[in-house]
């Protein structure tokens, strides 16, 4: 087995980097880049058929994924602790996904794929009066994606230095 000649030190280093990515999940699925599996290969269709998840016409192999995950971190990476390097230098080996509904490394309740990963939503409020743009205040609110991740609101006001207001 590869981590076998990476050592056993590399092991927490690979652990960190899927659990991150996918959770170890074997039907993780980033809907915004389409990374799929428990490595996240992108585009899928580099790894076995079996390895895709079953939308992308395969079987969601676990040992697929992890057979073509381990032999692509090291020729691009060398080692998954430079991998994980990598991914907290950059924020991407990749991020995110979809938990499958029913149970996996985490239990998803809701009947459907749920997101996981960062999810960020924006609303932008244009103040105005008489027609005259006054301010601007996005609200942004951004879920952490892990659990070292918080959640936190982002508040950017902008305010027209020549609006006026006319009494």
């Amino acid at each position: 087995m590869m981590l076998g000649m990476w050592g056993p030190g590399q092991w927490n280093a690979l652990d960190a980097l899927w659990t991150r990515e996918s959770g170890w999940n074997r039907y993780a699925y980033n809907e915004a880049s389409g990374a799929t599996g428990i490595p996240q290969a992108l585009p899928y269709s580099k790894m076995p058929r079996a390895a895709w998840l079953p939308f992308q016409g395969g079987q969601a192999s676990a040992g697929a994924q992890i057979g073509w995950g381990l032999p692509y971190v090291a020729q691009v990476y060398g080692t998954p602790g430079a991998a994980w390097a990598h991914e907290l230098a950059v924020g991407w080996y990749d991020s995110g996904g979809y938990l499958p509904p029913g149970a996996s490394v985490a239990v998803n309740t809701t009947g459907r794929p749920e997101p996981v990963g960062t999810l960020r939503a924006e609303v932008d409020l244009n103040l105005k009066l008489n027609g005259q743009q006054l301010e601007t205040i996005r609200l942004a609110w951004v879920r952490g994606g892990g659990t070292s991740e918080a959640s936190r609101l982002e508040i950017n006001r902008q305010v027209r230095p020549s609006a006026r207001l006319n009494g």
